[in-house]
């Protein structure tokens, strides 16, 4: 397209809260699978924790790690997925992306 006043990309991974509540929710798993692998109280900061409540579940800290990885992965993923591409010409406003495309 000739004479764009104005083009933006938006990515679904790149929004900043969303980013931060994956890794949030990727560092709980990382967290509970150390718990799980080391069930002895640890004190943390001075704050002492309570040992693991369930001994007797074996993989359940693999598990943890597991969704740990795959949240991380795709966050990493989700990055580069385009969402929604607008350019803005003299003549018209072309919104394209995932779920549309409009002029």
């Amino acid at each position: 397209m000739k004479d764009k006043l104005f083009e933006e990309r938006q990515y679904l991974g790149a929004n900043k809260y969303s980013l931060l509540s994956r890794i949030v929710l990727a560092l709980f798993c990382f967290f509970a699978y150390y718990w799980s692998e080391n069930p002895k109280p640890v004190a943390v900061l001075g704050i002492p924790t309570a040992a693991y409540p369930v001994q007797e579940l074996g993989n359940s800290g693999q598990l943890f790690f597991l969704m740990g990885m795959i949240i991380l992965v795709l966050s990493a993923l989700l990055v580069f997925v385009l969402h929604i591409h607008i350019v803005v010409t003299p003549t018209s406003v072309v919104i394209d992306g995932l779920w549309t495309a409009r002029k």
